[in-house]
């Protein structure tokens, strides 16, 4: 073969394999925007901190901590707020007071003690809930919230819009919060989701029904240390709580 086409033929060789790893590097972003993401995913370090599956149910109509560390939860209502105990799969979960359009409005939580055990520190943290919602929403829905409200280091799991929309919420020291947001994704349509926030180095993401559905830059060392309760259903009891309005199930958090 001439030098000239041996040449020729290199470059072409060259420029196909360029393209064809350029090919590969875009399918494997399109993958990670959509990728598997399994509870069983773990760190050799991370442990189940609190876990509630509602089958075990306390005297006073709170609920067992399943992890064996102790964080009962214990129901608080306003204004004539119920929690209800409904069939889900072989065992039950909780039905939250319904949408109101009238104050005041039935409210109702479940609130561990005020406890520094739930806080991961600079560690990862994942934590999540099974869902159901029947109908659109609006205002803004707490499903898990451990820190104090809008001001301080907090960690929360909420929903927001007409879809109810998942949004992961971290905030360190000075209560800037940071949100990984669902875009896109109905949760208000009738049907069970699995929803998840991991935080783990400098990145939060949220999982919907085990796909990475957005994710969210953090500090590296962001540190979330609090004394306050963890509330399952709301942020509290008072007015303006960002009341949960469906059925909630299998709330979790691991840390490590």
């Amino acid at each position: 073969m001439p030098r000239r086409t041996r040449n020729t033929y290199g470059r072409l060789l060259v420029r196909q394999r360029a393209i064809r790893i350029g090919v590969l590097a875009a399918a494997a972003a399109i993958l990670v925007a959509g990728q598997p993401a399994t509870a069983n995913g773990t760190s050799t370090g991370e442990r189940v901190v609190a876990r509630y599956s509602f089958d075990q149910q306390l005297v006073n109509g709170g609920a067992v901590d399943e992890s064996g560390l102790g964080h009962a939860l214990r129901p608080i209502a306003a204004d004539g707020g119920r929690l209800v105990l409904v069939a889900h799969d072989s065992g039950r979960a909780v039905r939250f007071p319904p949408r109101c359009s009238t104050a005041p409005c039935p409210r109702a939580v479940l609130s561990t003690d005020s406890t520094a055990a739930l806080n991961p520190y600079t560690a990862a943290l994942r934590y999540g809930a099974s869902i159901r919602l029947t109908e659109p929403q609006t205002p803004t829905q707490t499903l898990l919230h451990k820190g104090a409200r809008g001001t301080g280091a907090r960690y929360e799991l909420r929903l927001e819009g007409i879809g109810a929309t998942p949004h992961c919420v971290i905030a360190g020291p000075q209560g800037r919060a940071i949100h990984a947001v669902a875009e896109g994704v109905n949760i208000a349509d009738g049907r069970w989701h699995r929803l998840q926030c991991h935080r783990f180095s400098d990145m939060l993401q949220v999982i919907v029904d085990d796909l990475v559905r957005g994710t969210a830059p953090l500090p590296a060392h962001l540190s979330i240390v609090n004394r306050a309760a963890l509330t399952i259903g709301a942020t509290g009891s008072r007015q303006h709580n960002r009341q949960f309005h469906g059925v909630l199930d299998f709330v979790w958090i691991s840390i490590g």
